[in-house]
């Protein structure tokens, strides 16, 4: 995902996705059952380690934008 100043790469994740943005924002990534697996406030570069997820789609929302990520560890 690639918006004005924010990037979301890799798609799809192996081990870890990282999260670039000018300013810091809140980062929430759910399952597609709709649970919150992940929350945090990140920095301009922030980088989640997805190693003991289970492979799959997922939600994920960054300030008020939200996209899929697909996850294959």
């Amino acid at each position: 995902m690639e918006i004005a100043d924010l990037k979301v790469y890799p798609n799809p994740v192996k081990g870890k996705l990282t999260v670039e943005s000018s300013q810091n924002k809140n980062i929430q990534i759910y399952n597609l059952k709709g649970a919150k697996i992940f929350e945090e406030l990140a920095l301009p570069v922030h980088t989640i380690s997805t190693a003991n997820w289970h492979t799959g789609v997922y939600l994920i929302k960054v300030g008020d934008e939200t996209e899929k990520i697909v996850v294959e560890n």
